[in-house]
């Protein structure tokens, strides 16, 4: 038995490895999702933003066949933070004669903006996320110049995230198996040790693994295997930027059209 977030992450990064496009061209993926990215903040909030939300969900259901209930649950972790913290845009703070609130529906159109530029970028990343193993991204990222060492910090910081994912579940599986979640107040004790026996026990595996990386020669550059397939094709590209650019053109037409 696992905690459900850690059974999660591994479903995201299983389904990352064995999805319909896991084994096209990294490069195109990144053209779409960090294409729709760039149109998300270059075009008109109202209308790209649930445009390119409706791309990349009808790219990830019927080209890369992801499972609808994944998709959905990834996704909808960052548009339910956003949706629970748009509202907040619409209260004035006020400490001229002292601390007061004030509601300022007039906010309304810039909340609502926010809501569809982010809900459409976070989209895109979504769509990478399941669609691309991490290990894919880091080749294309060297490629166009990212500094060595933020890769490496981000390869690390990847792995060192199911490390503590798995400490704390081997933890509670250790603690639930003594039944140490059976009534509240068992559960609350457990809950306090398992948090205070994390940081040594999670810092003490990160120990190890640099350990590990001294021992194997590391010296500031993680090797990684090349991707296997085919090359990104030219024609492919094209169509790509070709196909977003339509998109932004048509996110301009459809504000001007609607007036919003």
């Amino acid at each position: 038995m696992h905690l459900p977030v850690v059974s999660f992450m591994h479903l995201i990064d299983r389904i990352a490895h064995t999805n319909r496009w896991s084994k096209r061209p990294t490069a195109e993926k990144l053209a779409i999702t960090l294409g729709g990215l760039a149109v998300c903040l270059a075009g008109p909030a109202l209308t790209t933003g649930p445009a390119v939300l409706l791309l990349n969900t009808a790219l990830a259901l019927f080209a890369a066949r992801l499972p609808a209930r994944v998709y959905l649950a990834v996704l909808g972790f960052p548009v339910g933070f956003l949706l629970a913290s748009a509202p907040m845009l619409l209260v004035s703070l006020d400490f001229a004669d002292g601390l007061s609130f004030a509601w300022r529906p007039d906010q309304l159109p810039v909340a609502t903006a926010l809501v569809a530029r982010a809900a459409g970028a976070a989209s895109c990343l979504t769509l990478l996320a399941l669609t691309t193993p991490v290990h894919a991204i880091v080749p294309s990222l060297r490629a166009i110049g990212l500094p060595a060492f933020l890769v490496e910090i981000m390869l690390l910081t990847y792995r060192l995230v199911f490390v503590f994912a798995e400490t704390v579940a081997s933890g509670y599986n250790a603690q639930t198996a003594r039944l140490g979640y059976v009534g509240w107040k068992r559960s609350l004790r457990s809950s306090g040790m398992l948090a205070a026996a994390f940081f040594q026990r999670a810092m003490d595996k990160a120990r190890r693994m640099e350990t590990g990386l001294a021992a194997r020669g590391f010296e500031g550059n993680l090797a990684v295997l090349p991707e296997d397939g085919a090359a990104a094709s030219k024609a492919r590209l094209a169509a790509i930027a070709a196909g977003l650019s339509a998109l932004l053109v048509f996110g301009f037409a459809a504000e001007r059209f609607l007036n919003v």
